[in-house]
């Protein structure tokens, strides 16, 4: 009995594997977890649901019940896959009403952005296992989390890491595997909102341009073609799924046409105009030369595979600065860049610890400075106030 009641814990855990790899689960596990956690907890906070992502998501759940799907009978900002998340997250509640799931909504919205941010940091090789460490840790200092729309952002970087995975891959079947992957998932992102698709269109091209001439490589170019072709395929199949399914849809292409139209107008109408003085705006554009030199440097000096890894977070960091210059979008342009800087800072351990402190943090401090109350988000929303 006595031999039975004795184990060797030692011993045992030195016969568990666990390596690197299982490292890096651990900690992404582990800090998902944290994170659905914190989600669970502040999706029970009332909120405004006059508020404009509320009444979007109330009402696109609400279509969904009646039959209504959005891009097909009628046309909003967000596309049928978050029209879809909503609906989801409605039909868990008791009531099954959609003004009664905005919390319910909201939990399921943060919780798909915890998975995406999981599934980015799985798939990124180059990043270590206390590279996710910090990364978790300063976003949840600064934040990030815990935002509806947040899942777009994360849905930006998650194209980003495919981009590079297709650049990363070691023979071309998988590099047309991955090209393929990316393209139906900058579908999937067009269908959560037109615009995040253009967004990650773009950054992926750039991306896999710059990893082709960074590991010299010329058939990740030809992944270019792939990676279009599985999103004009998506996109076609998806109009003419929204042709024989409704008798009410006009011409084949009606979706992208009325789509393009309600963001332009969305855009011309939210749109902030340019607040900065003369002086201040040279300040902010030296700032970004010098920020983005240091990331030329940064890429030109290290591997090639963590140069184009951080190639491929920094195009799709410029793609989603645009933020800045829609009202609606301002409070989510302050995060979201830090995601992309985290990321990238991950990407290279050097430019994070020695280079960023060394000199990027000055600069960054008397740029805030030099800009003042501009960069206030109240400000930019109303230029009377930015000028005084």
């Amino acid at each position: 009995m006595s031999k039975l009641l004795k184990i060797d814990f030692p011993s045992l855990l030195h016969r568990i594997p666990f390596g690197p790899r299982q490292g890096k689960i651990a900690v992404v596990l582990i800090f998902s977890l944290c994170w659905l956690s914190i989600v669970l907890v502040r999706s029970q906070v009332a909120r405004d649901p006059a508020a404009l992502d509320a009444s979007s998501l109330l009402g696109l759940a609400s279509a969904l019940q009646q039959g209504a799907i959005s891009g097909r009978d009628f046309q909003s900002m967000y596309g049928p896959a978050a029209q879809i998340l909503a609906w989801i997250a409605t039909m868990a509640t008791t009531t099954r009403s959609a003004l009664d799931a905005y919390g319910m909504i909201t939990f399921v919205f943060c919780a798909a952005s915890a998975l995406i941010a999981a599934v980015m940091l799985l798939i990124c090789d180059r990043i270590s296992w206390q590279q996710c460490a910090i990364f978790y840790a300063f976003s949840v200092l600064l934040n990030l989390f815990f935002d509806v729309f947040d899942v777009r952002t994360l849905l930006l970087l998650l194209n980003a890491a495919f981009a590079y995975r297709t650049i990363a891959a070691e023979t071309v079947p998988r590099q047309t595997a991955w090209a393929t992957a990316s393209g139906l998932l900058c579908f999937v992102s067009q269908l959560v909102s037109l615009e995040l698709g253009i967004c990650a269109a773009i950054a992926v091209v750039c991306g896999l341009i710059a990893g082709s001439a960074l590991t010299r490589n010329a058939v990740v170019l030809l992944e270019v073609e792939v990676f279009a072709a599985t999103l004009a395929a998506a996109n076609l199949g998806l109009v003419v799924l929204f042709k024989l399914t409704s008798s009410s849809y006009g011409l084949l292409f009606d979706y992208h046409n009325y789509a393009f139209e309600i963001l332009r107008g969305f855009h011309n109408s939210m749109g902030t105009l340019w607040a900065l003085s003369l002086v201040k705006t040279l300040v902010l554009l030296v700032v970004s030369l010098y920020v983005l030199s240091m990331c030329v440097v940064a890429a030109w000096g290290s591997d090639a595979l963590d140069a184009s890894l951080l190639a491929c977070f920094a195009f799709a960091a410029v793609m989603w600065l645009k933020t800045a210059l829609v009202s609606s979008d301002i409070r989510m342009e302050f995060p979201s860049p830090t995601h992309r800087m985290v990321c990238c800072l991950c990407a290279d351990p050097r430019l994070a610890f020695v280079k960023s402190q060394r000199a990027v943090g000055p600069i960054e401090i008397d740029a805030r400075r030099a800009l003042g109350k501009d960069l206030d988000p109240r400000h930019l929303r109303d230029p009377k106030a930015a000028g005084r």
